[in-house]
Order: C-alpha cells, then sequence, then structure tokens
C-alpha cells in the first residue's frame, strides 16, 4: 500500500472516529423508539419531520417538474451539523441519527457520498438500535423504488435489512412499511409488487430467511403499509397521511431483545480491508519501532538507576519476563493476538510510557472498531507472529543478562565472569569456600559491577574490570588489609603482619564512588609469644625414716662426747661408777650422742620464660583506577594496623613441699675410741673437716679396726645440738686424764671383769660373732702373740671393746616424724639480659607494576570480545 493511500486511509479512519464519538455522545440509552430506515434520496427526514409535527410546505420545481418539500422551521434535535434543509438533490444530506421523542431519523443506506459516510451510517444504526430496549422500525421506499424495471434498489434494501436484522424472528412484529412521493401506487400494487420479488427469489442461494421473512410479511394482505403521498400543490402539507402512517405505527409491536448486524456497501467493505492490513502494518511498526527499543532502553534504566543489591535487581527483571512470557505466539487467534496487546499495555504502564501508551490504547480502539464494522466476509487474524520472534530473544538477553557469574578457579587465582556481577556474588563464594591460598581475585563484568556488600580479601590483588561500576549505600568496604598474626615462630617472637592488598578498577562510568573505602593497610604484627610459667617443684619423697634407723652418714648432722652418766643399769645392780670405771680399764671404748636428721628435698620451682617480641606491622599495598580523573575518590585507608604486643613474662613455679622429716638421737659407744679421734661437730659447722678422722698412734692398726658405722654428715636444715663442740686440743687433754684414770681404777676393773665377762658369756653363741670380727680385724696376731707383745692390759680391752660398744648403744630417741611443712624456694623470673626492643624483620613489600595492570587489562579484554556481542548490541542499540 502506498504511503498517499495510508494518509488517505488514516484521514478516513479519522474523520469516522470522529463521527463514532459524536454518534456514541448523541445516541443513549432508551426505553421505546421508532427508527425510521431506507435508502438514501427515499424522503427519512422529510418523514420524520412530517411526524414529529414539523410544519412541512410544497413548491413546484419550475426546472424538474414535481413539487419540492422543505420544513418551515430549520431546526432539530442532534448535532448542529446535521442541519440539513429537506432536498432533492442526489448527495445524501443525513449524516448523524436525529431524534424527537421516540422517532430517530437514521443515515440511509448506501449512502451516495463515500465509502466512510457508509460504514459512519452503518454504525449509527447499529448503535442506535443496540442502545435502544424496545423497538418499533418504520421502512421508507419511495414510489419510484418500487416501481423501478429492475428492482435493484429495492432488492438493495430488502437485502441491507435482511444482513441488519438477520438474527432477529421477531421482526415481522414490528416493522412497518411507509411508501413516499406516492401518486399513482396503492396498497395493492405494493404488496404485489413484493410478492411478486418474494417468488422470483425464493430458492436462491443468495437469498436469506430474514429477507424472506420481510417480504413475507410485507407482501401479506394485513400488512402494516402507509402511503406518504407527493403533494400536488404548493403550500401548506396536510396531515391526512400523517394519521394513516401513526395508526400503521400504532397497528405494530415492539420488538424486545433487538441484536442488531452490521451491513455495509462493497466500496466500504474494501475499506475495511485495507484499514485491517494498515492496522497489522501500525502494530509492527509500534512494536519494532517503538516498543521493543522502549524495553531496551527500560531494562538499560533499570540496571542504570538500580540502588539495591543484585539479589533484588535479578529478581526484578525475573518479574519482567514473567510478563514478557505472557505474550503468545499464535498466528490465527484473535483473541489470544488482543490478549497479547493487553499484555503489552500493561508493560507499557510498567516503562511509564505515557506517549507509547495512548498510541498502542489508539489501536486497540480501532481493532474494536474494525471488529465492530467489518461484515462476517471480512476476518480479522491474530498476525502475532510477524513482530513476536523479538520477544524471546529479549528473553534470553535479560536471562543472560540476571544470571550468576561463571566461577573459574585456578591454583592461585580466582576469577569472576558475567554480565552484572555484585560483591554480594563474592561474599557469598566466600562464605563457602576456602580462599586463604588465592592471592588474586579478578571480577570481569561485561556490564555492571554492583559493590552491593562489604568484602574481606586480607592481602589479594583484586581487580574489578566492567563499563560500569556501582557503589551501592553509605561506607561501603573493600577491607583488602594484610593477614595479621595471631600465632609466633618457634623462637618465640611475633611473626609480621603480612602486606596489605592491591585494588586495581578501570571503567567508564563510576557511579557514588565516594562512598567506597578501600582499606589497603598492612597486617597487624603478631603477638609474642607468653613465656611459660615455671613448672612447680615436685614434693620430696617420704624414705627418711629408713635412713635415721640405718644411721646413715648423711643423715648424721651432731656428734658430741657424753660426759654426763650413761644409761643406768639398775636392775642389774651395776652402779654408773663402776660402770664407768670398768670401761675406763677394760676397753678403748667412748660414747657419743649421734643426731641424725634427714628428709628428701622437694623439687625447685622452674624459671618463668621470656616472653616473645610483637611482630612488625605489614606495609600497605596499593589502589590504581583508571581513568585517573575522577571527579569524586574513595576513601583510602594505609595505616590501619598496629605492631604486635610483646608476649607476657612467664611465671615462676613454685617450689615443692620438702618431704617429712626424720629425727633420731642414737647413744653411740665407739669401740677403740682411744685409737681413733672423733672430732666433734653440729650442723652450723660447715668446715668438712671436722668430719675427718685423726690417727693418733699404731696407725695401721687403728685402720683396721676402724668401725664402719660412722658415717659422714649431709647437711639438713639447721638445728642445734644438745651440746657443745670440743675442739681438738681438749679431747687430747682428756684422753690423758682418761690414761691416768684407768690405771688407778685396775682394781675395780678386775673384779667387775669377772662379771662382765659373765654377762657376756651369758650372751652365747649372739656376742661371739661380734667379738671374734673385732678380733680377727687385728691382723694375723694370736692372742698369745697379743699377750706377749702388748701384755693383759691391752688385750683384755681389745676382746672387751666390741663386746660392750654392741651392748652400751642404744636410741635414746627412736626415729621420729617431726612437723615441718617448708618448701623449696620458688623458680626465678625471666632474666632481664631478655632483650625485648628486638623484632623479627617485616615481610619484603609487594610492589605492581605496570605490566600487572596490562595482564589484567588484555585477559579482560579477550573475554569481553568472545562474550559481549549480544550484549553489546542490545546496549547500544538502547542507548
Amino acid at each position: 500500500m502506498s504511503s498517499a493511500n495510508q494518509l488517505k486511509i488514516e484521514e478516513i479512519r479519522l474523520h469516522i472516529l470522529e463521527n463514532i464519538k459524536k454518534i456514541d455522545a448523541t445516541i443513549s440509552q432508551q426505553e421505546n423508539a421508532v427508527i425510521i430506515v431506507g435508502e438514501t434520496r427515499e424522503g427519512k427526514t422529510t418523514l420524520f419531520n412530517y411526524l414529529i409535527g414539523n410544519a412541512l410546505f410544497s413548491k413546484e420545481n419550475i426546472d424538474c417538474g414535481g413539487f419540492e418539500i422543505y420544513s418551515g422551521i430549520k431546526t432539530y434535535i442532534g448535532d448542529p451539523l446535521n442541519n440539513i434543509n429537506i432536498n432533492n438533490h442526489s448527495i445524501s444530506q443525513t449524516s448523524l441519527p436525529l431524534n424527537q421523542g421516540e422517532f430517530w431519523d437514521c443515515p440511509g443506506f448506501g449512502d451516495s457520498r463515500s465509502a466512510q459516510q457508509n460504514i459512519i451510517n452503518a454504525y449509527s444504526i447499529y448503535m442506535l438500535t443496540k442502545s435502544i430496549k424496545k423497538l418499533k422500525v418504520l421502512i421508507v421506499v419511495s414510489e419510484a423504488t418500487i416501481t423501478e424495471k429492475s428492482k435493484k434498489k429495492l432488492l438493495k434494501l430488502i437485502q441491507y435489512l435482511g444482513e441488519i436484522f438477520k438474527n432477529n424472528i421477531n421482526l415481522v412484529e414490528g416493522l412497518c412499511l411507509v411508501v413516499t412521493q406516492s401518486n399513482n401506487l396503492n396498497l395493492r400494487n405494493v404488496r404485489y409488487t413484493l410478492d411478486k420479488i418474494l417468488r422470483e427469489r425464493n430458492g436462491q442461494e443468495s437469498f436469506s430467511e430474514s429477507q424472506r421473512t420481510i417480504l413475507n410479511l410485507l407482501s401479506s394482505r394485513m400488512s402494516p403499509i402507509a402511503m406518504f403521498n407527493a403533494p400536488r400543490e404548493d403550500g401548506l402539507i396536510s396531515d391526512q397521511d400523517k394519521l394513516e402512517i401513526m395508526n400503521c405505527i400504532d397497528r405494530i409491536s415492539y420488538i424486545e431483545n433487538f441484536e442488531p448486524s452490521f451491513s455495509l456497501e462493497p466500496e466500504a467493505e474494501h475499506f475495511i480491508e485495507d484499514l485491517i492490513k494498515k492496522f497489522y502494518n501500525d502494530i509492527e511498526n509500534f512494536m519494532f519501532g517503538k516498543f521493543y527499543p522502549a524495553l531496551q532502553n527500560y531494562i538499560v534504566s533499570v540496571i542504570d538507576s538500580h540502588n539495591d543489591t543484585v539479589k533484588k535487581l535479578r529478581n526484578s527483571l525475573n518479574e519482567f519476563i514473567d510478563e514478557l512470557k505472557e505474550i503468545i505466539s499464535d498466528d490465527k487467534d484473535l483473541q489470544k493476538f488482543e490478549n497479547n496487546l493487553t499484555q503489552i499495555l500493561l508493560i507499557i504502564n510498567r516503562l511509564k510510557r505515557n506517549d507509547l501508551k495512548d498510541e498502542l490504547s489508539k489501536k486497540l480502539f480501532q481493532l474494536d472498531f474494525i471488529k465492530v464494522v467489518k461484515t462476517k466476509s471480512i476476518t480479522i487474524e491474530g498476525y502475532t507472529d510477524k513482530w513476536y520472534r523479538f520477544i524471546p530473544n529479549l528473553i534470553n538477553i535479560i536471562e543472560l543478562l540476571k544470571s550468576g557469574p561463571e566461577i573459574i578457579k585456578e591454583e592461585q587465582v580466582l576469577t569472576f565472569k558475567g554480565t552484572i556481577i555484585g560483591t554480594e556474588d563474592i561474599k557469598k563464594f566466600f562464605e563457602t569456600n576456602d580462599i586463604t591460598n588465592y592471592k588474586e581475585i579478578n571480577v570481569y563484568s561485561l556490564n555492571s559491577i554492583f559493590i552491593d556488600q562489604d568484602i574481606t580479601a586480607p592481602g589479594v590483588f583484586l581487580t574489578f574490570i566492567s563499563p560500569q561500576l556501582r557503589v551501592i549505600g553509605e561506607n561501603r568496604t573493600i577491607n583488602l588489609k594484610g593477614k595479621s598474626r595471631n600465632a609466633w615462630k618457634r623462637w618465640i617472637t611475633g611473626e609480621p603482619g603480612g602486606n596489605g592488598g592491591h585494588f586495581y578498577a578501570k571503567g567508564r562510568n563510576f557511579i557514588n564512588l565516594s562512598s567506597l573505602i578501600i582499606d589497603i593497610s598492612g597486617g597487624d604484627g603478631g603477638k609474642g609469644q607468653d613465656g611459660g610459667n615455671g613448672a612447680d617443684g615436685l614434693c620430696g619423697p617420704d624414705s627418711g625414716k629408713e635412713i635415721v634407723e640405718n644411721k646413715e652418714e648423711s643423715a648424721l648432722v651432731s656428734r658430741k662426747k657424753v660426759s654426763g652418766a650413761t644409761k643406768k643399769i639398775l636392775e642389774k645392780g651395776v652402779i654408773e661408777s663402776v660402770e664407768k670405771g670398768f670401761k675406763f680399764f677394760f676397753t678403748f671404748n667412748d660414747k657419743y650422742k649421734e643426731v641424725y636428721e634427714v628428709y628428701n628435698p622437694g623439687q625447685e620451682g622452674g624459671n618463668g620464660g621470656r616472653g616473645g617480641v610483637g611482630g612488625n606491622k605489614g606495609s600497605h599495598g596499593t589502589v590504581y583506577i583508571e581513568p585517573n580523573e575522577l571527579l569524586k575518590e574513595p576513601t583510602i585507608i594505609k595505616e590501619n594496623n598496629e605492631k604486635g604486643i610483646n608476649g607476657e613474662d612467664g611465671l615462676p613455679g613454685r617450689g615443692g613441699k620438702n618431704g617429712p622429716k626424720y629425727c633420731g638421737i642414737y647413744i653411740n659407744e665407739i669401740s677403740y675410741s682411744g685409737f681413733k679421734v672423733y672430732k666433734e661437730f653440729d650442723s652450723e659447722s660447715n668446715d668438712s673437716e671436722t668430719r675427718t678422722v685423726e690417727i693418733a698412734d699404731s696407725k695401721e692398726i687403728v685402720a683396721n679396726c676402724t668401725d664402719e658405722r660412722v658415717t659422714t654428715l649431709v647437711p639438713t636444715s639447721s638445728k642445734e645440738s644438745d651440746t657443745e663442740s670440743i675442739d681438738s686440743d681438749e679431747r687430747i687433754d682428756s684422753k690423758k686424764s682418761d690414761t691416768n684414770s684407768k690405771n688407778d681404777l685396775k682394781a675395780t676393773a678386775s673384779r667387775f671383769l669377772t662379771s662382765y665377762l659373765g654377762s657376756a658369756a651369758a650372751l652365747g653363741y649372739s656376742a661371739l660373732p661380734i667379738m671374734t670380727k673385732q678380733v680377727l680385724k687385728i691382723g694375723s696376731l694370736t692372742g698369745a702373740s697379743l699377750a706377749a707383745g702388748l701384755g693383759v692390759s691391752i688385750a683384755i680391752p681389745l676382746v672387751i671393746s666390741p663386746v660392750s660398744a654392741h651392748f652400751s648403744s642404744y636410741w635414746e630417741e627412736k626415729p621420729h616424724k617431726l612437723d615441718d611443712k617448708s618448701f623449696v624456694s620458688d623458680g626465678k623470673s625471666p632474666s632481664p639480659l631478655n632483650d625485648k626492643s628486638k623484632s623479627e624483620s617485616s615481610l619484603p613489600k609487594d610492589e605492581k607494576s605496570d605490566s600487572d595492570y596490562s595482564k589484567k587489562l588484555s585477559d579482560y579484554n579477550e573475554y569481553y570480545k568472545n562474550n559481549s556481542q549480544v550484549i553489546n548490541v542490545f546496549f547500544k542499540n538502547s542507548r
């Protein structure tokens, strides 16, 4: 169809729509009405004025002959445009329905002016008949039409009537025929002519049942027909015919539930067909030229203006996809086609494009109009498939836009690739995966990166490359602070903090970048190891009693000669002086009071450990954003770190509790003490030489006769002895005095000898081993040689001394436990020589060069080239 024809059709369509609006405004719901219908130029308007009471006048037409009728009052109820004079011209005058009272003057069938007027007339009659509840129909036909030889016009009228009233079986009840401009005809002639047409047409394929019904009614003997005769003279037309017509109208009944149909001239039908084709073209052009670009712009604007999380953006796009999926492709079903257009209108409402909404609303109104004015022979199909192919393509693009990123894991590099990516996607991955081994994280977006969640990636080289980067919210943080050290090395010094990460971003549009905080500080130094507490000493074991009982030298704390009385043996009747004298003359023994004290000491507490030195801070990273000329820049933090805290010194361990202290006092008669010098001592004297044995004479004999029971001292806790120590000079003087005393008491000793030896003999076998043992120690001397060499004064004491020592030694205080709860000393605090001013050196600084950034950009460009063709075309066309 040429553009000129399209323009013409558009003008006609607008003219029709304008008149339709007027028709809709004129026609209102009405209870009862009498409509006047018929072919154009048959005198309908003249009859209308006649019936509503307007005065009609006739005037002879000198040029053409006959009489013309005109109204004396040029006032009509209805649109002023229809204020048309009654005339006999060939052009129709009535454009819109006119009414007064219950009478309605309808535009004529077969309007001679144009196809659009024919459509307007048909629509007027359709809307009028549809709006009236009870209806009577006045059919107007002129005498000339009835008497015409071909009956073409009359047949056409019947055809129109049959089309309009084909759905009404009770039409005959409310139908009346008025013959206008009658000069020669009467009712019989009219009925005969109609009956003849009925007989001629009956049985023909094109002859409808409704046409047959109308002709049967009008050709019957009692058919409601009235004559409106033509004037024969100038002047006022009388009401004689009016009375007859009104009587005829009264005779017929109102038709209820009237269902009109639509009928057009062939020319008008062709126009409607052209109008349908233009409608299809208009819809297709609207979809491709306006709706689809608007959709693209809307999607871009949704993404560009979205100021919330990626999750909510994807939800919004999902809702939009659901709406698009309501549009169904079907190239035949008109109802689905209409539903599609309605759905598109709903989507346009979402787009907030009132211009498109108004335009599509007009298209939908056109469709409604076409559905009304088209005849049954004209079909409208839903040609959705002509423009539908864009819908699934658009859905696929939106699906691609809203899809999550592809995640590529390499050895130490993690890469996110997608169209729209949010840090929410990255954070979600971090929550379910260990990222400690990744040194680089790349985020490559074909459209937009939304920094919509805070993320933390200690010490990572983070790269964002996208056409657009948008920061969502206030104080959004990317934390690349170096790893803080919470552990320490084996040598207890805190480890240095990790170096801060690096941030590289490249894009065209940076939105709300001033709300971004990037922390590239080095990590906190590790805390020095706390010094270990010294171990508590172990308690000493309970084994001192056995040592005291065994009179071990290690437990001897003092030895003092007994100068006073020894143990009295009253039950034997021997007095102290006799015993002393006897021992003086017959033994070489001395009595000593030996004090034994011993305990197993507890373990000394361990020394406290030295606290380690805190580690140094890590070095900060870098931030590089391209292009460099940014109106607003992010906040960059470089020194959000601290040196590690020095470790606390350990506490010294507590000393262990000493084992129980045991004490015993033993009166020890030492045999042959005359040949040996036992120096007295106590624990307060630390001179180890005071405990050595001095040999006076006969060193060889003394050496062989040494009593093995004499033990050396192991120092214990201080304990005073009962007597004072005697130095060596005093012991020598005492020895001389004792020798003199022995000579004076020989007599007493000899008397006592018998008794003492008797006691020894009474010991029997138990005393012999001791005596024998001591005698054998003298060496190879026999008793005879001993007596001969030394004399009786020496031989007898040598024999008697061991026996006396055995029976005269005893425990004055048996070994017993003392009440002593002493502890060994605690451990020591760490040495002040440990220097905490020195710490571990920092890690080497990780610098980034231009080549590092270039490689990132090269990787992105390769990805962009291979994956963004569809997206690029989409966004390019939309912007």
